[in-house]
């Protein structure tokens, strides 16, 4: 006899998996039709594939959206009953946070994706008509893969794709708890959020980080669609605006994750080299790199080719990234991969990866030949055009480093080597570092260089003046913040160069013509970047120096590790001021909100002479005691113009084993005075 359950909502459940199936099902549709379209020789048959198409696609998009809002009502309604909820959400969290609830799993970032590429086709469709059926038949067959990844169905014995509105009680069948009809009156609360991604900036970087990821597939599927059809005509407006476009967008979800990382992880900076941060940082540089060759075609008509591999490089390197990052093959080596249903998506994300390959590849081959390429003169090395593709290998080196070394886990377990990397920032910094000097220097002189030849006098001349103000701007800031490595110092010279060139060029040349100030602009900004991550992530000091004379507990696995923290932690009792680096330390308490801890210290600056406070403000840095994770910490920052003071917990007393170790009593104390004589000998 079946047990009947008590309950449960199962409706959202049925109305979720049938959008599943009807969302991979008209996608299947719709390709095939764009295709039929691209490949019929009559008007006649051309529109009525491309019309079924079409109607398939709006079909495949609404259910994407309907899924979309039935995994996100099922997370708000706290629906525990369903494993998606239960394991990623939890009833203390706010609203905000039930966001990030829903792309923490494999399942929802995957819907988020899909999402993305359903809205950024409206546009293609709506705004293209020449190119709308070979591009459409590309994008439609990465939805065809994105929307199997939901399907959580078994073919041959393995299984496709895992389904977001599995239940609890069959994702966890063998627990006795389930075999009760009332299970559900058990079950008060789910397994919570991530305390790391309780951040306002996990709310709006993954949405943002996941449309730069969609985005790639344009400036893809036009190349492809260009070779497909070869036709070499009109392309560039198309390209560019995609390619600008995906460009933008990645590089500012990238940084955001940098923003996430300094606000919520304890390595006090922006950037760290893991394995997930440079997964989404290579393809942004393959894509940079592209729009620069696209740029160089544009003017001069050269370089098609370079154009076409970089776009095919940038969008592969995407499905790269996600199979490194969703298969569980980086293990150890990354804090923040994704893990969990790694295993099923292994070969599901390989053939993703390799059928997109092969498209871009086997076309380019084949149309080699074809393809435009106008003989060209020997470039001469003061054009700009030169320059700007010199950058652009430049660029690929960056590439080149980056991917090999994050790639490891995969060299390992395909060739059974050992390899690793003991100290990544070191590792990736002592190459990466020049790189980026070669491209700031770049970057700030390749617009006073002109197309086909430049006078190379005048161009110097025009550089002296950003040259000169970037020396006393480097001696400058060098010796407030104290720098005294070479490279480092050589490196925000290179940027400040970068930034004062791009600014003098806007200034004397493009001047009020802004809608010209792309370029420059973005330079700039680069510029300013890597200002800000020299200033945040080099010159950092430990100012909570242990001046107790014994060694903390800290928990550490080694004697010397634990040495090591003790020495670089304060240990704060409630209410008793500590001095620190010239602040006077006072721990107040701590507030619960849910599994959280905020524990507030508050800080204060004095007056030399007179003792009058000078400044206060209060910091409270977060600290979870997590059953999975261990001891979770957030950290709280004070911000500066020229420094932050970070602060986070490393340690704490679990309140219920607490004991007060020392007694205090009162006592009067009473003082006699007694006159005494000075008596001569």
């Amino acid at each position: 006899m079946e047990t009947q359950f008590l309950n449960e909502h199962l409706l959202p459940g049925k109305i979720g998996e049938l959008l599943t199936i009807l969302s991979f099902a008209a996608s299947i549709v719709s390709t095939i039709s764009y295709f039929l379209s691209v490949r019929s020789r009559s008007e006649i048959d051309k529109n009525s594939w491309k019309n079924l198409a079409r109607s398939s696609f709006f079909v495949h998009a609404g259910s994407v959206f309907g899924i979309f809002i039935t995994l996100f009502y099922i997370i708000f309604n706290h629906y525990f009953e369903y494993n998606y909820a239960w394991t990623h959400s939890s009833r203390e969290l706010p609203f905000k946070y039930l966001l990030s609830c829903f792309w923490e799993g494999q399942e929802g970032s995957f819907l988020l994706w899909t999402t993305w590429n359903c809205i950024l086709s409206f546009f293609v469709i709506g705004k293209n008509k020449k190119w709308e059926t070979p591009v459409m038949s590309v994008v439609g067959l990465t939805q065809v893969f994105l929307s199997s990844m939901l399907l959580g169905l078994y073919f041959f014995g393995e299984r496709i794709g895992s389904n977001p509105f599995i239940l609890l009680r069959n994702q966890m069948a063998g627990a006795p708890i389930f075999q009760l009809p009332n299970y559900m009156s058990s079950i008060r609360n789910g397994n919570g959020l991530n305390p790391l991604l309780q951040n306002y900036w996990m709310v709006i970087h993954p949405p943002i980080l996941f449309l730069g990821f969609a985005s790639t597939v344009f400036p893809f599927a036009y190349v492809v669609a260009m070779m497909w059809k070869n036709d070499y005509e009109d392309f560039i407006p198309n390209v560019l605006k995609w390619s600008l476009f995906s460009g933008m967008i990645l590089g500012t979800g990238i940084m955001m994750g940098g923003a996430w990382a300094y606000e919520s992880l304890n390595f006090g900076g922006y950037w760290a080299w893991d394995p997930v941060e440079n997964a989404s940082l290579v393809p942004w540089i393959v894509m940079v790199a592209g729009l620069h060759a696209l740029m160089i075609y544009k003017s001069t008509g050269y370089s098609l080719k370079s154009v076409i591999l970089f776009f095919i490089i940038s969008f592969s390197l995407v499905l790269y990234s996600s199979f490194l990052t969703r298969t569980g093959i980086l293990g150890e080596t990354s804090v923040h991969a994704f893990t969990g249903e790694g295993g099923s998506l292994f070969y599901h994300l390989l053939l993703f990866l390799f059928v997109f390959m092969l498209i871009g590849f086997i076309l380019f081959i084949r149309n080699i030949k074809r393809i435009p390429d106008l003989k060209k003169e020997e470039e001469a090395l003061s054009s700009r055009e030169f320059w700007m593709f010199i950058g652009a290998l430049v660029l690929m080196i960056s590439v080149v480093q980056i991917t090999y070394t994050t790639s490891m886990p995969v060299w390992n377990k395909m060739f059974n080597t050992k390899l690793a990397i003991t100290d990544p920032v070191a590792h990736y910094n002592k190459i990466q570092i020049w790189i980026t000097m070669l491209v700031l220097l770049g970057t700030a002189s390749v617009y006073y260089l002109k197309f086909k030849q430049s006078a190379i006098r005048e161009v110097l001349m025009k550089l002296a003046i950003p040259f000169i103000l970037a020396v006393i701007w480097t001696g400058y800031v060098a010796y407030l913040q104290e720098l005294k490595s070479a490279p480092i110092v050589a490196l925000m010279f290179m940027a400040f160069f970068s930034i004062l060139a791009n600014f003098f060029y806007i200034l004397r040349t493009l001047k009020w013509n802004a809608i010209k100030w792309g370029g420059s602009t973005a330079h700039i900004g680069f510029g300013l970047m890597v200002i800000g991550i020299i200033l945040s992530s080099y010159n950092k000091q430990v100012i909570s120096v242990n001046r107790l004379g014994v060694d903390l507990p800290m928990g550490k696995q080694t004697v010397e590790e634990n040495m090591k923290e003790s020495r670089e932690n304060l240990l704060l009792f409630r209410n008793m001021p500590i001095t620190m680096a010239g602040y006077t330390l006072t721990y107040t308490g701590d507030t619960e909100v849910g599994p959280n801890h905020y524990y507030r210290v508050k800080y204060q600056t004095r007056q030399n002479d007179t003792g009058a406070i000078k400044e206060e403000f209060i910091l409270q840095p977060n600290a979870q005691i997590n059953p999975k994770m261990g001891l979770i910490s957030s950290p709280d920052t004070k911000h500066y113009l020229t420094h932050d003071v970070f602060t986070y917990i490393t340690s704490t007393v679990d309140k219920s084993q607490m004991r007060d170790t020392v007694s205090y009593t009162s006592k009067t104390l009473k003082w006699e005075i007694r006159p005494f004589f000075l008596q001569d000998s």
